[in-house]
């Protein structure tokens, strides 16, 4: 079955009746939504999907993939809306300053759950 036409999914069920889903994209149709996404401006996530003809979702779980790779990097910025492709190092620095942000303020929530794991005896929150 696919979806929109950036991700197919597969349906397998086991002897069991165990449904399996795999989602892939091909080859073919990863290209296509990053001519979508400019050089020279930010596009919205709205806008992009007006223009792919995708939904957000799978948009983005597509530009995650493309950000795997430096010939199809896809920068965002918390300052601005939507996505844009790189022109210059200082806009991969910046991107790069809030990807570090990111992952210290998800660690602290790790260390949070860190401690109260540790220390559920003592901890009295009423977890089971």
């Amino acid at each position: 079955m696919m979806l929109g036409s950036l991700i197919t999914v597969t349906r397998t069920r086991t002897r069991h009746g165990t449904v399996h889903m795999h989602m892939e994209t091909t080859k073919e149709n990863n290209m296509e939504l990053i001519k979508y996404i400019p050089f020279d401006r930010y596009i919205t996530r709205k806008e992009l999907e007006v223009v792919s003809g995708q939904k957000d979702r799978l948009n983005r779980a597509q530009i995650e993939e493309y950000r795997q790779h430096p010939e199809t990097f896809v920068i965002s910025s918390s300052s601005k809306k939507g996505y844009k492709r790189p022109t210059k190092y200082e806009e991969l620095e910046a991107c790069r300053k809030e990807c570090i942000s990111r992952m210290k303020a998800e660690l602290a929530k790790v260390a949070v759950i860190d401690k109260i794991l540790n220390n559920r005896d003592q901890m009295g929150l009423g977890l089971v």
